[in-house]
């Protein structure tokens, strides 16, 4: 693939990868409440997340959290819980697809 930033040079093959990253996250389809829930739930995560949550302090954010009827991957709330909770990208991308077979 050719990439390129404007300038005449390629894009690097971390680039690339984190192009080819990039969309295959923003392609993670959203998963309805119910979904989402239950997977955080058999993860194990579900107490937690929802502690982090109400500790946050960020009403906006526990607004999204209590009332979102889909959770979508790429939303800047889901990043910046999951980067508070020390979850790697891999691990929250296993979230949802736990919770899209739901």
């Amino acid at each position: 693939l050719d990439f390129f930033d404007g300038s005449s040079r390629l894009a690097t093959q971390v680039e690339i990868d984190a192009a080819s990253i990039s969309s295959a996250r923003a392609a993670i389809k959203p998963v309805t409440r119910r979904q989402m829930l239950t997977a955080l739930h058999r993860a194990g995560l579900l107490a937690t997340i929802k502690g982090a949550v109400a500790a946050s302090g960020d009403i906006e954010l526990q607004i999204a959290f209590d009332e979102s009827q889909e959770f979508q991957r790429d939303n800047p709330f889901l990043a910046a819980m999951s980067k508070a909770l020390g979850k790697t990208d891999a691990e929250v991308d296993a979230i949802f697809a736990l919770a899209a077979s739901l």
